[in-house]
């Protein structure tokens, strides 16, 4: 059978039991997953079975799990407990009311992926559901999941307010302003690239015709290149190992034969889609922004 399961559990309970104390803590828990039920209910949903601080939904239908997730990841300031979501859809197995297989797995590490008041699923599980075609969503990266050997196209599910809000926003700050340039350091040296003028693309890799050479084992010869286009500076990956994007602000993003744009700073590790000490640092940084 094909079902969606999602899991939900409280972002911080270590800190809701140290700032509440026990007893107010575990009957906000109960109360949290009560109401959870009643809302999947509602849905048609069904609850497995509950976690400590979380509780596990199943769905024969994923819109109606994609649905319930964007009603669970409320924020805390609305009067709720800062909660989390991962959900998966695809084949599993059913045995005395439990589910077992691959695609619970995926949505158990997902939830454990997700920060508060996100919900995080598949691409392949948001394109089966048919009204994820009049819901947004955001790329959150080709990761490795725990217990897979596969990587999986990981995104962000966004509730309409909140994604025309913050597009508009991202629109109104494009097209009025624009990066002046961006840093590039790696070991001793330092680049800057300008926004004005035609643009080299910055290349690195193993090869000498690179920028940027590097001569670890994992890194290919032409590894990555960061572009420009729209006056935006984007990271493209063209290697078998891939790299991993850690942004100073944000959670780091595994990119494998794609693009992701690239905003205030952080570092570029290559040759691999996880961290790893012996993999070179590219550090760069969107050095000041200008009216267009």
């Amino acid at each position: 059978m094909r079902v969606a399961v999602a899991f939900v559990d409280v972002s911080d309970s270590v800190g809701l039991f140290e700032r509440a104390g026990q007893e107010a803590a575990l009957h906000a828990i109960a109360t949290m997953q009560r109401g959870l039920a009643e809302a999947a209910a509602a849905l048609d949903g069904m609850v497995v079975k509950t976690m400590g601080d979380g509780v596990m939904i199943v769905f024969q239908d994923p819109e109606r799990a994609l649905e319930f997730g964007l009603g669970a990841v409320v924020p805390a300031s609305a009067g709720r407990l800062a909660l989390r979501v991962g959900m998966s859809y695809g084949p599993a197995v059913e045995s005395q009311g439990d589910y077992f297989g691959d695609t619970v797995n995926v949505a158990a590490r997902l939830v454990e992926l997700a920060r508060p008041g996100q919900f995080l699923t598949t691409q392949e599980s948001l394109d089966a559901a048919r009204k994820a075609l009049s819901l947004r969503s955001r790329r959150f990266g080709r990761r490795q999941l725990k217990g897979k050997s596969d990587f999986v196209d990981v995104v962000e599910v966004l509730s309409p307010t909140e994604d025309n809000e913050r597009t508009r926003l991202v629109t109104d700050r494009l097209e009025n302003a624009q990066p002046i340039g961006l840093e590039i350091k790696h070991g001793g040296s330092r680049m800057w690239v300008g926004s004005g003028g035609a643009f080299t693309p910055v290349t690195v890799g193993r090869g000498e015709s690179n920028m940027i050479v590097l001569s670890q084992d994992a890194v290919s010869r032409e590894h990555l290149s960061i572009t420009r286009r729209n006056n935006l500076f984007y990271v493209v990956d063209h290697s078998t190992n891939g790299i991993l994007l850690v942004p100073d602000s944000g959670a780091p993003v595994g990119v494998s034969n794609e693009e992701v744009l690239l905003h205030g700073s952080g570092k570029i590790l290559v040759g691999g889609v996880v961290e790893k000490p012996q993999l070179p640092e590219i550090f760069y940084r969107i050095t000041a922004y200008r009216a267009g």
